[in-house]
């Protein structure tokens, strides 16, 4: 343990009756509401890190509530190409 704050982890489900994933950010996901409906329609509670194949092939990246970046996945700063001068 490196004395840092443990990173909040994401809600992520499987849906073993439509065979679904669906994902949400630890704000959206532990949500009295949210969480009751989850367990009514049995669903089941997983984690899968950030570089799992399944993530990855499902694109669980984002929450399915407020489309922010989950928790567990670092931000990615993307740098646009240098303009070509005419």
């Amino acid at each position: 343990m490196t004395g840092s704050p443990q990173e909040p982890l994401p809600f992520i489900f499987y849906d073993p009756k439509k065979e679904e994933w669906h994902c949400y950010c630890d704000k959206c996901g532990a949500d009295p509401e949210t969480e009751e409906a989850q367990k009514a329609q049995g669903w089941v509670r997983v984690y899968l890190p950030p570089e799992n194949e399944t993530r990855a092939r499902e694109g669980l990246w984002y929450c399915e509530c407020c489309h922010d970046l989950l928790p567990d996945i670092p931000p990615v700063h993307r740098v646009p190409p240098p303009r070509k001068e005419d």
